[in-house]
């Protein structure tokens, strides 16, 4: 399709007696699916749409590849981060305070239920073995890609930093987590790679910052996709509290 073209709009989900009224290959057809009105999908999303400046687009759309208006993407790039003292989400609900990182090239999406049809990567449900949301780097069609979460802000302190992790896949990338802090280089906590097995894996590590009373902390997880779609990274219930873990 051009611009101005004629067009008809078929009701229903994929309705095939009108889509070959038009004359497609419904199965075979799938360049109908990458080109609208004279523009290339794939490269249009790759290209123009993935936020790669980062401060347009700090908070999380549903996808990567989702169209913001002039005017949204103002209100977005002024996303305030805010300082907290503790910090604990599940995700069932929206990103609570967490938010997209810069550098990154790809975005976490929230999600309930299995994220493969074929089971082959991926959790079948949320850490607690619900139907509830967790989140979540969808492998497919993405390979190599980075996928970084930032915390909210932190005072300076003793933490207990608790997550839960599922990276089940043979193409498996890797997952990063880093402790940033004012006027000090980031340091590394924990490094996750290859494929972990088809199940939710608990992590608790104590953190331990003091440098001086106005300066802050804040977490990033990072998730490098491997180089097929057998390479999903999701994350579950998140909280970082004062003190050290029990």
């Amino acid at each position: 399709m051009k611009i101005n073209s004629e067009y008809k709009v078929c009701s229903g989900n994929e309705d095939k007696e009108c889509s070959k009224g038009q004359g497609i290959d419904f199965i075979n057809g799938i360049k109908y699916h990458t080109s609208y009105f004279g523009i290339d999908l794939g490269d249009h999303c790759k290209n123009e749409l993935r936020y790669r400046r980062s401060s347009e687009e700090p908070r999380f759309p549903d996808n990567h590849c989702r169209v913001i208006s002039l005017k949204d993407a103002e209100k977005l790039a002024n996303t305030e981060i805010k300082t907290v003292t503790e910090s604990q989400c599940d995700f069932e609900n929206d990103f609570c305070d967490w938010s997209r990182a810069s550098v990154s090239t790809f975005n976490f999406q929230r999600h309930k239920g299995q994220t493969d049809a074929a089971g082959k990567t991926g959790p079948r449900t949320n850490c607690k073995g619900s139907d509830g949301y967790f989140i979540y780097v969808d492998a497919t069609g993405n390979p190599g890609e980075l996928a970084k979460l930032r915390s909210p802000n932190f005072p300076m302190g003793h933490y207990c930093f608790e997550f839960w992790y599922h990276m089940y896949g043979e193409n498996m990338g890797t997952l990063k987590v880093w402790v940033f802090a004012s006027g000090m280089k980031r340091k590394l906590l924990k490094k996750f790679a290859k494929n972990q097995g088809k199940k939710w894996v608990r992590q608790r590590v104590n953190v331990d910052l003091n440098k001086g009373q106005n300066d802050t902390i804040h977490f990033e997880f990072e998730a490098r996709i491997g180089n097929n779609f057998a390479s999903d990274i999701a994350l579950d219930d998140i909280s970082i509290t004062p003190g050290r873990c029990l």
